[in-house]
């Protein structure tokens, strides 16, 4: 295998790479260009978070799909390597019998669990890229220590010519999301000027606002801004918003949480809920994005007693009741309010959910105000 055979190589799977960035080809096919090559090896792309750990894409050939499942389940946990990953920059290129041995870990359960069964897959050529602060992309090949000899060298060679390539497609792939999230975002804008509107990242970093929201943040009231992240007035409210985020990667994304903001100075009715994820040809993940919703509430708003009451069959008790807990009361003040027990107004305020159909406060509230 001389130079030209290694420009041909390099020139090959830089072209699969580039017809993958636009769509044209899936990334499995660059990893089989490069397998056609260096027959009796496998080759996989991974897309790795650097702060969960977990991978945001994979894609191989020659690798059994059930061996890679379980590698991205867990073995990736345990993987020797990854102390000679960590400490290394990118464009970094492993050159496994030279730098890191798999000898020296046959005692480890990685070695002996997973690479072991697969059987003489020892020796490996690996590139790693830092895509961004997030995320790290890896190119690994394993192949026998008998090759090692013969694809060592070239393999060194060859991914050190495909960086520019990857880092070109990976640059692709983040224009392509940024402008996609941006269409997202001020769709989800559109028509929503009355009330504050705000789409951030489960970071609660900023993306976007509408008029309303940057009013709201040059007052610092009920929302601010800084350093380009979201702030809440209410301290505990922003805890509970940070912990939804961060449950809500794991579910539907239309899930909708729903929050009363209620202070000295008004009350609002806040929404969060995940805009529609970015649909991406790979390489890189789509992030999610959320839509942050405050509506105020008239402060002298008065629902219709006797309406709420004929439409549900509300005794007065439970109106009035009803009445002091959308009005921002706790409901053991709602039970001062109304000379009851706490005891009674817990019992009286099932018995509202139940006539209404409802589970929560909040539901309530959206119902009273209609009134």
């Amino acid at each position: 295998m001389g130079e030209h055979d290694l420009y041909e190589i390099t020139a090959n799977v830089s072209e699969a790479i580039n017809a993958a960035a636009f769509g044209h080809l899936p990334w499995q096919g660059v990893c089989s260009r490069l397998l056609s090559y260096f027959p009796g090896s496998y080759v996989a792309l991974l897309n790795q978070s650097t702060n969960k750990g977990t991978f945001n894409f994979s894609v191989s050939d020659g690798l059994e799909e059930q061996s890679l499942d379980s590698y991205l389940e867990y073995y990736a946990l345990v993987n020797p390597w990854k102390r000679f990953w960590l400490g290394a920059r990118s464009g970094t290129i492993l050159v496994a019998e030279r730098d890191d041995p798999a000898h020296q870990y046959k005692e480890s359960e990685f070695y002996n669990d997973w690479m072991k069964p697969m059987g003489d897959y020892d020796a490996a050529v690996g590139l790693r890229l830092q895509l961004d602060s997030e995320e790290v992309l890896y190119l690994p090949v394993h192949y026998s220590t008998q090759l090692a000899e013969v694809y060592d060298g070239k393999l060194e060679r060859v991914m050190a010519d495909l960086r520019p390539s990857l880092l070109n497609a990976y640059r692709l792939a983040r224009l392509a999301r940024d402008v996609g999230e941006r269409q997202s975002i001020l769709s989800a804008l559109l028509d929503r000027s009355n009330h504050i509107t705000i789409a951030i990242d489960s970071r609660l970093i900023v993306r976007e606002a509408n008029e309303t929201a940057v009013d709201a943040f040059a007052k610092g009231y009920p929302v601010s801004c800084r350093h380009g992240r979201l702030r809440l007035a209410d301290a505990q409210l922003e805890k509970r918003l940070i912990s939804w985020l961060s449950e809500a990667c794991f579910k539907p994304r239309d899930q909708c949480k729903k929050f009363i903001v209620n202070s000295e100075k008004g009350m609002w009715i806040g929404a969060i809920n995940q805009l529609p994820l970015i649909a991406l040809s790979g390489l890189i993940a789509p992030r999610p994005l959320y839509l942050f919703q405050l509506r105020a509430i008239p402060p002298s708003h008065e629902p219709d007693r006797n309406l709420l009451a004929a439409a549900f069959d509300l005794t007065p008790v439970e109106v009035a009741l009803c009445c002091s807990l959308v009005a921002g009361r706790s409901v053991e003040e709602a039970a001062l309010d109304n000379m009851i027990s706490y005891g009674n107004a817990r019992q009286r305020l099932k018995s509202i959910f139940r006539k209404m159909g409802i589970k929560r406060q909040i539901e309530l509230a959206n119902i009273i105000w209609q009134f």
